[in-house]
């Protein structure tokens, strides 16, 4: 009997032991964090101060425009849609309808809310594993979040740091600069004077892919391929 109670007891000093020298458990937010921070490289994003005009869309229509060809076009009829983002699958598409994010494709066909409702910002982008990447309203600072392909809405820790500042700010701007060099603007329209157009520049050649005329267009997103921008058309009224 002696002998059996010292064997416990070692036992539970083996065990005490073990978890003395074991790895701190990685919290949830942390996970998040390191997520949501290689999906934003893994878009080729990069930080860098853009003159952001604003004032475009709010909300519209998502139209989206083939790089190679200039070929673009409505994705849907729903008119009260923001800040679409194109998934890697090259097919799925994610927007905002006020609070809810839903997802449509790119070929049309009915549009599905997915996770749960939430004061949402704007949505940044699809990592590759069809995470989505976005922004919500906070204080003092937006909060950037990642909602999973199972609908889970995760939330990371507020900025603190002046760098996590500046990159939140930076990704609130409505203009992105990419890695390879390219940028989307939303400038004046180049005709009508009253709109907005979508715009990329490229080695210092700017390309006009809306052409919106007196409609304004703006909330442009590039593709995880970069074959790909998607933007929001509002009607003149």
């Amino acid at each position: 009997m002696m002998r059996s109670g010292v064997i416990r007891i070692l036992l539970v000093l083996v065990g005490a032991l073990g978890t003395l020298g074991a790895s701190p458990p990685t919290s949830d937010n942390s996970i998040a964090a390191s997520t949501f921070w290689a999906g934003i490289d893994y878009l080729g994003m990069v930080f860098k101060a853009v003159g952001s005009l604003g004032g475009g869309a709010e909300s519209g229509r998502v139209w989206i425009v083939e790089l190679a060809t200039g070929q673009r076009h409505p994705v849907s009829n729903d008119d009260d849609l923001a800040w679409p983002v194109l998934g890697p699958d090259g097919s799925t598409i994610f927007a905002l309808r006020g609070r809810q994010v839903v997802r449509l494709t790119s070929h049309g066909g009915e549009t599905v809310a997915v996770g749960p409702a939430a004061e949402w910002r704007k949505l940044v982008g699809v990592d590759q594993a069809g995470d989505v990447l976005g922004l919500l309203a906070g204080r003092p600072w937006a909060q950037p979040v990642l909602l999973t392909g199972k609908g889970e809405l995760l939330r990371l820790p507020q900025p603190e740091t002046e760098q996590q500042k500046t990159r939140v700010s930076m990704l609130l701007q409505e203009d992105r600069i990419y890695a390879d060099g390219r940028q989307l603007m939303v400038t004046r329209a180049q005709r009508g004077g009253r709109g907005y157009d979508v715009n990329l520049a490229v080695n210092g050649a700017t390309r006009n892919l809306s052409d919106c005329g007196d409609d304004a267009c703006g909330q442009p997103s590039l593709s995880p391929d970069g074959g790909y921008v998607l933007y929001i058309h509002a009607e003149a009224y």
